[in-house]
């Protein structure tokens, strides 16, 4: 799919929650997905279930950011809730995906946890490309982030 063929979708509500930081809800706010601006691109982090693309990509729009921007997609875990639909919005916007190689090789093997598939019918690792190839550090712009940690949905995992 291309990202004009996506825009068809409606909208996800987003709102800006610190300046270049956006907030997109995502199945019926069941979970969000966080936008970043660092000027020349945009930082997904998470991308909901599979088929939330159009909803992304179309919410972006609605507040100025062209998919071209889209750079990096960052996967904080590998539950079909944060990482369903990053090989789609990958595939139509050509965006990098960062995340631990551990959540790497679940994704790439097609199965999330409690047995999800969250790569149905999307675009496979492409050839030469392996589960640590996507979880090789990359270089980032910095950039300050003030938040503080919170407890997470299981023990041992905290969010910010």
């Amino acid at each position: 799919p291309h990202p004009e063929d996506l825009r068809m979708t409606d909208a996800a509500p987003i709102s800006e929650v610190a300046p270049g930081l956006h907030r997109l809800e995502l199945q019926d706010r069941f979970v969000n997905a966080y936008a970043l601006d660092l000027g020349d691109e945009l930082v997904l982090v998470d991308t909901g279930t599979p088929g939330n693309e159009g909803a992304i990509l179309a919410a972006l729009a609605s507040v100025g950011h062209d998919a071209s921007r889209l750079t990096t997609i960052l996967v904080t875990h590998a539950h079909a809730d944060h990482s369903g639909s990053a090989a789609a919005l990958r595939e139509a916007t050509g965006a990098r995906i960062l995340l631990s190689e551990v959540d790497a090789e679940l994704i790439a093997s097609g199965w999330a946890s409690r047995g999800v598939s969250i790569l149905h019918d999307a675009v496979p690792l492409p050839p030469g490309i392996t589960a640590a190839d996507l979880a090789r550090p990359t270089p980032i712009p910095p950039f300050e982030v003030d938040g503080h940690l919170e407890p997470g949905a299981v023990p041992g995992l905290e969010g910010f």
